[in-house]
């Protein structure tokens, strides 16, 4: 299966003493797949995948493949600090069912030497037996995947995509077109993590997005990923002007996954607690978001939360 079309970066529910919410997994995923989601992808940065302990994690994955019922993809981040930790982790939740694993380099002794990058995802494609997605994310691991590589490491055979989330225009716009001169590419893909980018990339030929925006409004990227396809330049860049104004909201608390987290609490999906080391909202922030995302919502006709 290739991974490709609107992926929403699934936010963790957790309940207030920090427990997997269960029903809001549930929740969640139903919601994003009524929005014509083509996968879920869990544990991601927006997932709190560095935070979760591995019960928590086990659980989560559990439920949502459950939930999920083979309906779309489930993509399960996998960020550990080595190849051998990551292929111990991905041996234990391949027994679980997970197929696909979205993978960074290393990102405590990270390196700039895109040689030892591609060893490293050389080293676990031939440990696992699952599906690998690169994911390219700089900010967050130190270490960034130049265009060239990400094309050599669409090359291997069990890596399937890459998730790139450079945050740097240049950078993404020429690995787009590096993917145009790759033979026999039917098989693979190319994903846009920056939502800023979601329009110029998928008029470029990005195979689809991983917006955390997706999570509360899948249907506004499944109409752009539709857009995109028909070639209808305007409506695509009528969903971009969308993105842009929720874009603004994020700022409006310490924590953006505690924002992205409390847009789902306000359409009843969720409970809006983050984990260890994340600030919550504060009443005044709340307060501010709600006013924020109501006009935005009359502005652009979403559907209600407020």
């Amino acid at each position: 299966m290739i991974v490709k079309g609107i992926v929403p970066p699934l936010v963790s529910p957790l309940n207030e003493d920090g427990t997997i919410d269960v029903a809001g997994t549930i929740n969640m995923i139903d919601h994003c797949i009524r929005g014509k989601a083509d996968g879920i992808f869990l544990l991601g940065s927006c997932g709190e995948g560095s935070v979760l302990a591995k019960a928590e994690r086990k659980l989560l994955i559990e439920t949502a493949l459950k939930g999920i019922d083979d309906r779309v993809p489930l993509l399960v981040g996998v960020l550990e600090t080595s190849a051998k930790k990551v292929v111990e982790e991905i041996l234990d939740l391949e027994k679980t069912g997970v197929k696909y694993f979205v993978v960074t380099p290393p990102y405590y002794l990270s390196t700039e030497v895109q040689g030892e990058i591609l060893e490293h995802f050389r080293y676990i494609s031939k440990r696992i037996h699952g599906k690998l997605i690169v994911y390219n994310i700089p900010s967050y691991v130190h270490s960034s995947i130049y265009p060239e590589t990400m094309m050599e490491l669409l090359s291997i055979d069990n890596v399937i995509s890459v998730k790139d989330s450079t945050g740097d225009w240049g950078m993404h716009q020429k690995a787009l077109f590096l993917k145009q001169e790759i033979r026999n590419y039917d098989s693979k893909s190319f994903m846009c993590g920056n939502e800023d980018f979601a329009y110029a990339s998928l008029s470029l030929g990005a195979d689809g997005c991983v917006p955390c925006f997706a999570n509360a409004y899948p249907e506004l990227y499944s109409r752009m990923q539709m857009a995109a396809k028909d070639k209808n330049t305007v409506g695509m860049v009528q969903c971009q002007k969308v993105i842009g104004d929720l874009k603004e909201v994020l700022s409006m608390g310490a924590s953006w996954i505690g924002v992205v987290k409390y847009l789902c609490s306000l359409k009843g999906l969720i409970q809006p607690y983050t984990g260890d080391g994340l600030p919550e909202l504060t009443d005044d922030q709340k307060r501010e978001i709600r006013v924020k995302i109501g006009k935005i919502e009359k502005k652009h006709g979403l559907g209600n939360t407020v």
